[in-house]
């Protein structure tokens, strides 16, 4: 596996997070870039921002591919991408980095080949995801943990204001309005910076976010809302059987996989 740095240029600083959000990177030229492969992101007139890797390898771009929130270049190949980590510990220069790396290209490369030697260093220069990295082997179960998922929410606040965006600031259960009792669902539990797409989120009304996590009430493949038999005869039964309201764009909508994952954890749900 190889190690690269991607450069994002110094005047589109949003596209990191169009990244993160999205779950993957474009670029204009057809770097052979494989699963499993480093992708360090340097910031144009800044510094190193994420450690990434390659879920899959490069593939060309196609048009029944989701849209990129950016269209600046015309852009050829996509990298679907994980997160690892977005927290340098250090703000390093390029001419830091380049010394200590063995690198000569200019940062306006695009996409650098990163020596073999030098995979270890930029790893070092990134705290990763505590508690949460330990378990990057899946998904797991950390619903248990309501009272913390609770407190967090909040704190989550890019990918919050990504839903509110894509969901139009109504709840997709409740059709509530109320930005103040909107919260950033997630799907598949959190576990890192890297959980934070849209289409691992829905925006829901607080005491319904609350259901979500208890796994009292999911949302099927079909994108239709399922209580817990439980809580039919309750005030929320009015919202079993009810179509998600869902973003316009198709590539903020709730994953399948995701929500498939859901479904499963309601040993209720058939």
């Amino acid at each position: 596996m190889a190690s690269w740095i991607f450069t994002i240029k110094g005047e589109h600083p949003e596209h990191w997070g169009y990244a993160a959000d999205s779950g993957f990177w474009d670029i204009v030229n057809r770097k052979d870039v494989k699963a499993g492969d480093d992708i360090f992101f340097w910031q144009g007139k800044g510094s190193l921002v994420s450690w990434t890797v390659a879920s899959d390898d490069a593939i060309d771009i196609v048009d029944s591919m989701p849209p990129a929130q950016w269209n600046d270049r015309p852009y050829v190949r996509r990298i679907p991408i994980d997160i690892v980590s977005e927290e340098p510990i250090v703000d390093i220069s390029w001419t830091d980095l380049a010394e200590n790396t063995g690198i000569t290209a200019k940062p306006l490369n695009g996409q650098i080949r990163v020596p073999t030697d030098a995979e270890e260093y930029l790893r070092a220069l990134f705290k990763p995801e505590s508690e949460d990295s330990a378990t990057a082997a899946g998904y797991p179960d950390t619903r248990t943990k309501i009272s913390a998922l609770i407190h967090r929410r909040r704190g989550q606040q890019r990918f919050r204001q990504s839903l509110l965006d894509a969901y139009d600031r109504t709840c997709a259960v409740t059709g509530s309005r109320v930005e103040d009792v909107l919260e950033a669902a997630h799907i598949r539990p959190y576990r890192g910076s890297h959980s934070h797409r849209v289409s691992n989120g829905i925006l829901l009304r607080s005491d319904i976010h609350t259901l979500f996590d208890l796994n009292l009430l999911t949302v099927d493949e079909q994108h239709v809302v399922r209580l817990h038999p439980d809580l039919l005869d309750s005030e929320y039964g009015q919202y079993d059987g009810l179509p998600l309201r869902l973003p316009k764009s198709r590539a903020a909508r709730p994953a399948k996989d995701n929500l498939r994952v859901h479904n499963c954890e309601c040993s209720w749900f058939h």
